[in-house]
C-alpha cells in the first residue's frame, strides 16, 4: 500500500516520521455513540487530524450537529472507509480522502457529486479561494467529489548562511542547482544537496517534479509518454545531483531527507511544504538559516512542483448527506482553517498564505504559495499504484548506474505501455 506523502517531526528535527504513521493502527475519537444523528468522519491522524477533530468539537459545542471524528493511519482510513461502505456497518458520512484514492472511490460509487452542494453553498465555500490545482484535482470528467482538506507540494529550502558563504545565489534553474550543490560542497564542506530516492512513491515525486518542467509526461490520456527525449534529459540531470547528495540518497525518503536538512548536514533540499514545520521548531539550530523559494525551472522555462493532497468527500450511502456538506463546509472555510493552524492543522487558502500576518508566522508562506501555483499532480487513475511500480524501478536503476540512463528510461516506457494495455 502506498503511504503518505506528508511528513511530521519531532521538534528536534531528528526524528522525523511519516505523518501517516503519527498514531498508527490507533483511533482516537470524538464518537458520542448516544446519539442516532451522529455524522461520523474518518480521518488520516496527524497534525491536520486533529485540527479536524478540534474543529468537530466545537462545531458540536455551538451545537451545528453533533460530528465525531475518527482518525487512523493513511492505510487504515481507506480499509475503513472501504471496509464500512460495503459492509454497511461502522460506515461513515464523511471520508478523508487521498487524491490518489479518488478515482477508485469513484469507479466503485463510493463518492457523491459535490457540485450542487458546493453551488447551495457557494457564500461559505468561496471555491475560488482555494489553490486552483486542488479543485482541478478534484474534478473528475466535469464532476468535483471532493474539498481540498489539507495538502502539500514542493518547494526550494536552503541555508541562507552556506549560500552567502560560498556566494552562491539562490538557484532558479535545474543547472543551476546541480552548480549550486557542487560549489556549497566543495566550498563549505556540508553536502550539496538532498537527494529523495527510495522507491516507489518517493522517487517518483520527486523525479517528476523535476522532469515535467523539461516537457517529460507520464502519459497522453490513452498511452505512456514516459520514453521521451525530454525524461532522459531530466534524469541524467538528476543523475548529476547525486554527486553532491548524501550516500543513501537513493533509500532516502521525505522523512530522511528532512532530518538531514534540519540536522544541518546538507545546504539545499527540495521536499514537500509540510516539512517546514519540524525544521523551524524550536530546539533545531539551523531553524534561523533557513530560506524558501520557487523550485527551479527547467527548459521549458516553468517550475513543475509535484502536488500531494488530501480531500473531504461524502459518502453516497450516507443518510446525512446535506447535514455532511454543512460540516466540510464549515470545516474547511478560511476561518476555520485559520483556527485549526493551532491544532496543527494546514492551510490550502490562498487568502490565508497571503495573510501578511500568518506570513510572519509561518515564512514558507510566500515560496509555498509560489509553488502551489505552479503545482502539477499526477494522472487520476484508479491504478496510480501500478503505475508507480511499473515506472519506478527503472528510473532507479538508471540513477544508479546499473542501468544506462537511456535504457532506463526505454524500460520505464514499456513497463507503463504493458501495464495500460492490460488495464
Amino acid at each position: 500500500m502506498r503511504r503518505s506523502k506528508l511528513a511530521v517531526a519531532t521538534a528536534s528535527g531528528a526524528a522525523l516520521t511519516l505523518g501517516a504513521s503519527l498514531i498508527a493502527g490507533c483511533a482516537v475519537s470524538t464518537k458520542d455513540t448516544s446519539d442516532g444523528d451522529i455524522i461520523k468522519v474518518v480521518a488520516q491522524a496527524g497534525g491536520p487530524g486533529e485540527s479536524l477533530k478540534a474543529a468537530a468539537e466545537e462545531y458540536t459545542k455551538q451545537g451545528l450537529g453533533n460530528v465525531s471524528v475518527d482518525l487512523f493511519d493513511y492505510d487504515g482510513v481507506r480499509e475503513r472507509t472501504i471496509l464500512g461502505f460495503n459492509s454497511g456497518r461502522d460506515s461513515y458520512d464523511v471520508f478523508d480522502v487521498a487524491y490518489e484514492w479518488m478515482p477508485e472511490y469513484i469507479d466503485a460509487g463510493y463518492l457523491r457529486p459535490m457540485d450542487e452542494d458546493i453551488e447551495q453553498r457557494a457564500d461559505v465555500i468561496d471555491l475560488d479561494d482555494f489553490v486552483p490545482a486542488y479543485v482541478d484535482w478534484a474534478t473528475v470528467d466535469g464532476t468535483q467529489y471532493v474539498l481540498p482538506w489539507f495538502g502539500a507540494v514542493y518547494m526550494l529550502y536552503y541555508r541562507t548562511d552556506l549560500l552567502e558563504e560560498a556566494g552562491v545565489d539562490v538557484p532558479t534553474t535545474w543547472e543551476e542547482y546541480v552548480d549550486a550543490a557542487r560549489t556549497l560542497q566543495e566550498a563549505t564542506g556540508v553536502t550539496g544537496t538532498t537527494l529523495i530516492g527510495k522507491r516507489d512513491d518517493p522517487l517518483m515525486c520527486e523525479f517528476w517534479s523535476i522532469a515535467w518542467s523539461f516537457g517529460a509526461d507520464i502519459w497522453d490520456g490513452s498511452q505512456s509518454t514516459v520514453d521521451s527525449p525530454e525524461t532522459l534529459e531530466a534524469l541524467e540531470l538528476w543523475k548529476n545531483v547525486l554527486s553532491y547528495a548524501p550516500q543513501d540518497a537513493l533509500s532516502a525518503d521525505w522523512p530522511a531527507a528532512a532530518a538531514a536538512f534540519s540536522e544541518g548536514k546538507t545546504a539545499m533540499m527540495i521536499n514537500f511544504s509540510d516539512t517546514t514545520d519540524a525544521i523551524l521548531a524550536d530546539g533545531v539550530e539551523i531553524a534561523d538559516k533557513v530560506g524558501f523559494a520557487l523550485l527551479p525551472a527547467g527548459p521549458t522555462g516553468v517550475s513543475t512542483p509535484n502536488l500531494g493532497g488530501h480531500g473531504l468527500g461524502i459518502s453516497s450511502a450516507s443518510d446525512k448527506a446535506e447535514e455532511a456538506m454543512d460540516f466540510i463546509a464549515w470545516a474547511t472555510s478560511a476561518e476555520q482553517q485559520e483556527v485549526g493552524l493551532d491544532h496543527g492543522g494546514s492551510t490550502n487558502r490562498i487568502s490565508l498564505l497571503e495573510d501578511p500576518v500568518l506570513q510572519e508566522r509561518f515564512p514558507y508562506y510566500a515560496a509555498a504559495l509560489e509553488n502551489y501555483r505552479q503545482a502539477v499532480y499526477f494522472p487520476v487513475t484508479a491504478d496510480w499504484v501500478d503505475w508507480e511500480a511499473a515506472i519506478a524501478p527503472s528510473l532507479s536503476e538508471g540513477m544508479a548506474g546499473t542501468t544506462p540512463t537511456a535504457d532506463a528510461v526505454s524500460a520505464a516506457g514499456t513497463n507503463l505501455s504493458k501495464l495500460i494495455v492490460k488495464e
